[in-house]
């Protein structure tokens, strides 16, 4: 029997998931609780046992009602349930849980024993997967806009620079006219000559000359920058082509900055510095093109934080260079920075400093997977507390 007992205490420790016992009759009570609890919570079981609450006192707190009151339910329905919530661990990271426990009864009493599973790293997938069926879905859309979107514009900057030069020829015209009835005035009765410059008055002449071809040039930039937006849609629609292919970097950040353009242009200037002789490299350019908008708009949103309240602007610096066997691209804001508490989670999945609605703590954590796992490169940053960051993604040639 002590054997048995000793092997089923391994087996207990040696467990990925945590076992625990618990007295719900009255107030939750945890009478054991497994060695498994450590990897879910940097924790001891002793350690978690002995706080108040025992178990319950990891539990996030945003979940802990939800969970609490799960409990109760176990007392009056004499019924286990599964559910899911998250547990904090000791380094200050989010695991997400699933637990499913049964109730059993010891005479008047009420107990619940469960097993608490990590699902982090299942949620994470299941949420990479959902970002990418959206980008899909946004990709399909974008491109039928562009399509769409595309046809009139086109026709339309030809119809401008018709304009353009239709108007310089009748503007040539009306001067040869001009200067034939100047040349023939003696000729011209009083009347028709009256009635020539009421003409000219009405028509105000010197002001369309000076005022319509800046009219039609202005229009056909408005075009110009509709067609450019186009065009970035247009490369951002492919997001179900998952592919290696030689890329150019310079293309895809101006691409970039095109689509986060309202992101940027309330709180801060934009300066590029692009090594124009950069080399194509091979490379995923649809995943890039998601690592590069997030730190584009993670910039901006650092700026905005440290302006807010004030008229001022910030500036964002985005370039390009080559390093030895590498492609550098950076990414510079003088916004907030990164504190010193916070640098070492930048890249942990679901970590944010931001408020609800603005970020999942994804962003930085998927660039990572993107650019060192898939592409073999580097991604780091410095810093200076409330002057503002630079990111840089270092890419293999």
């Amino acid at each position: 029997m002590e054997q048995c007992a000793d092997t089923a205490s391994g087996l207990l420790d040696n467990l990925c998931a945590c076992i625990y016992s618990a007295k719900v009759s009255d107030e939750v009570q945890f009478e054991f609780i497994s060695r498994g609890s450590e990897r879910l919570t940097g924790l001891g079981a002793q350690s978690v046992m002995s706080s108040a609450g025992g178990w319950l006192s990891v539990v996030h707190p945003d979940d802990l009602e939800e969970v609490e009151s799960c409990y109760r339910r176990y007392a009056e329905n004499g019924a286990g349930e599964e559910i899911e919530y998250r547990v904090m661990h000791a380094d200050g990271s989010v695991r997400y849980v699933k637990d499913v426990s049964a109730v059993r009864n010891e005479g008047r009493e009420v107990y619940v024993d469960g097993i608490v599973e990590d699902m982090t790293a299942i949620r994470r997938a299941e949420a990479d997967l959902e970002r990418t069926q959206m980008l899909q879905r946004i990709g399909g859309l974008a491109a039928g806009i562009a399509h769409e979107i595309n046809t009139p514009i086109q026709f339309i900057g030809d119809n401008l620079t018709f304009l353009s030069d239709s108007f310089g020829s009748i503007l040539d015209l009306i001067e040869k006219q001009k200067e034939v009835c100047d040349a023939v005035s003696g000729d011209i009765d009083d009347e028709s000559a009256a009635v020539l410059e009421s003409l000219e008055e009405a028509a105000d002449l010197d002001f369309l000359k000076e005022e319509l071809p800046q009219a039609i040039d202005q229009s056909r930039d408005g075009v110009k920058r509709v067609s450019k937006i186009v065009a970035a849609m247009r490369d951002f629609s492919h997001l179900d082509e998952r592919r290696m292919a030689r890329a150019d970097i310079n293309k895809a950040l101006e691409s970039c900055l095109v689509m986060v353009r309202n992101e940027v242009k309330y709180v801060a200037d934009v300066r590029t510095e692009m090594d124009r002789a950069l080399p194509g490299i091979v490379c995923c350019i649809d995943e890039l093109n998601q690592v590069f908008m997030n730190l584009i708009i993670n910039a901006a949103q650092s700026i905005e934080q440290k302006i807010k309240g004030t008229h001022n602007r910030g500036l964002i610096t985005v370039g390009t260079l080559e390093e030895q066997d590498s492609i550098v691209v950076f990414v510079s804001d003088t916004g907030v920075g990164v504190s010193e508490e916070v640098s070492g989670r930048m890249f942990e999945p679901f970590f944010t400093t931001k408020p609800r609605g603005k970020g999942t703590g994804q962003g930085l954590a998927m660039a990572k997977t993107i650019v060192e796992r898939k592409h073999k490169g580097k991604i780091e940053f410095e810093t200076e507390p409330g002057q503002g960051a630079t990111f840089k993604v270092c890419l293999p040639r």
